[in-house]
C-alpha cells in the first residue's frame, strides 16, 4: 500500500476542539465536532451543510467500557445532527465525511452508509445504535460503485485517524496480508489452540483458530460481551468441544485476543510458533549496540 499524507487542522487551536482532516490530492474531507460545539458548527461550518455520511460516537451507558456508535447519511449533515442533539444522549462527538467538490449525491451517501454499517456490524466491537441495517448497498452504476469504493476507503482512513476506530474486527479481503511463518504466534490453553500476529495497533487471530467453549465467572464483562457478539455474528462457531474462528479477526490488543480465546480472567500468553518465547519478551528485546571500534577510539584521542 502506498503512503498517504493526511492534514489535520485544529480549528480552535485545541486538541479536543473542532478538527478537520484531509488526504492530500483527494476531494473528500472529514470534520469532527464535539457535542458541545455542534449547535454552533451546524450553523457556521460549510461542511455541515453538505451531503455525506456521519458517525455519532460516545460511551455506551449500559455496556461500559464499550463504545456506542450511530451511522447515518444526510443531504444536510448539520440539520440531521441538530435533530440528534435532541434525540440521542450517548454521543460525545460527530464525524462527518463530505466531498469538497459537492459531487456526492443522496444515492452515493446511502451506498457509503450501507457499506459503513455492514463493516461496523461485522467488526462487532462497537455497540451499534442503528435499529435498521441494510442487507445490501443500494444499486449504483458500475462507474459510480468504483468511485464510491475508493471514496469509502479514504473515509475509513480519516475516521480512524480522528480517533474513532470502527474497523478493528473482521478483515476484508483487501486488508488481509501475507504473514511469514516466523511471525506467527500461538496460544495453547485448556485444550484449544489459536494462531495470530500483531498488526498495526491491534492483534489478528487467524481463521481456523480455536476458542474455549465456556467461560469462567470471573471473566471481565467486556470480553464476555465481545465473545457473545462474535458468536452472534458468526465469527465464532461451535466446533466439537470448542469454538472456531471462521475468518481472520483483528482485536484491539493481544490480551483482548487471548482473553476471548481463553475465556478466563487471566489471558494466556502468546508465544512464538514453537510455543517458547512469550510475546512480551519478544517486544521487550532490544538490538544490542555494536561494540566500540578500538581504531575509532584511537583516532579520536589523537
Amino acid at each position: 500500500m502506498s503512503g498517504r499524507t493526511i492534514r489535520i487542522f485544529l480549528v480552535d487551536g485545541e486538541a479536543d476542539g473542532l478538527r478537520t482532516a484531509e488526504i492530500m490530492n483527494w476531494t473528500g474531507k472529514a470534520i469532527q465536532v464535539p457535542r458541545g460545539m455542534a449547535k454552533r458548527a451546524c450553523a457556521d461550518r460549510d461542511e455541515m451543510t453538505r451531503t455525506g455520511i456521519y458517525v455519532l460516537e460516545g460511551p455506551d451507558p449500559q455496556v461500559a467500557p464499550r463504545r456506542r456508535v450511530y451511522v447515518g447519511e444526510a443531504d444536510s449533515i448539520g440539520a440531521r445532527a441538530q435533530q440528534h442533539l435532541a434525540g440521542k444522549d450517548f454521543w460525545s462527538s460527530v464525524i462527518a465525511v463530505v466531498s469538497k467538490d459537492e459531487n456526492l449525491t443522496k444515492a452515493h451517501a446511502r451506498y457509503l452508509e450501507a457499506r459503513l454499517l455492514q463493516e461496523v456490524t461485522d467488526a462487532g466491537t462497537w455497540v451499534l445504535d442503528n435499529e435498521r441495517i441494510p442487507s445490501d448497498p443500494p444499486h449504483l452504476p458500475e462507474s459510480d460503485v468504483a468511485d464510491m469504493d475508493g471514496f469509502y476507503g479514504n473515509a475509513k482512513v480519516l475516521i480512524t485517524t480522528l480517533g474513532v476506530d470502527l474497523f478493528t474486527g473482521a478483515l476484508s479481503e483487501d486488508e488481509t496480508i501475507e504473514v511469514r511463518d516466523e511471525d506467527i504466534l500461538v496460544v495453547e490453553t485448556v485444550g484449544v489452540r489459536a494462531r495470530g500476529y500483531p498488526r498495526g495497533r491491534g492483534f489478528v487471530v487467524l481463521e481456523g483458530s480455536q476458542a474455549r467453549a465456556d467461560e469462567t465467572p470471573s471473566m471481565p464483562p467486556y470480553y464476555g460481551d465481545l465473545r457473545r457478539q462474535l458468536i452472534a455474528t458468526g465469527v465464532l462457531v461451535a466446533d466439537g468441544s470448542s469454538y472456531r474462528f471462521t475468518q481472520d479477526y483483528q482485536f484491539d490488543s493481544p490480551s483482548a485476543a487471548a482473553s476471548v480465546v481463553g475465556g478466563g480472567s487471566r489471558p494466556p500468553e502468546w508465544r512464538d510458533r514453537n510455543g517458547n518465547q512469550p510475546l512480551r519478551e519478544t517486544e521487550a528485546s532490544v538490538i544490542e549496540e555494536p561494540a566500540d571500534d578500538p581504531e575509532e577510539e584511537r583516532d579520536s584521542s589523537e
